[in-house]
């Protein structure tokens, strides 16, 4: 497979750049990425066949991405972190109850920051 896509790179004149041997701080993010999925997951589980390693590992990533807090979030989830920006744009009110338009019982439409979250 490598060499496939070596053979694919020569062909289509793309250069790459590699990290030097030894030296994983050169990509930090990759590293730290692979480190977590070693230490959190792969080390901790015995696969059957590719296609339960595939479930599983699609499992950790949805749980690494969506469910555990981010520090990048404050240490929120994101949707803890989502309701929480949601609420301080909005006023304190839930995405769920529509804001109310003064003295009106019209639902106010969302937009500008608050629609572009919810896309």
């Amino acid at each position: 497979m490598a060499r496939a896509i070596l053979r694919w790179l020569q062909a289509t004149q793309i250069e790459t750049a590699f990290i030097d041997p030894g030296k994983p701080w050169q990509n930090g993010t990759d590293e730290s990425f692979n480190g977590k999925l070693r230490d959190q997951h792969l080390s901790l589980q015995w696969f059957r066949n590719r296609a339960d390693a595939k479930v599983s590992i699609e499992a950790w990533r949805r749980h690494y991405n969506e469910v555990r807090p981010h520090s990048s979030l404050a240490y929120l989830t994101p949707a803890a972190f989502k309701a929480k920006h949601l609420s301080d744009v909005d006023g304190g009110r839930s995405p769920a109850m529509p804001a109310r338009a003064e003295g009106k019982n019209e639902e106010r439409l969302l937009t500008g920051p608050i629609s572009a979250i919810l896309q």
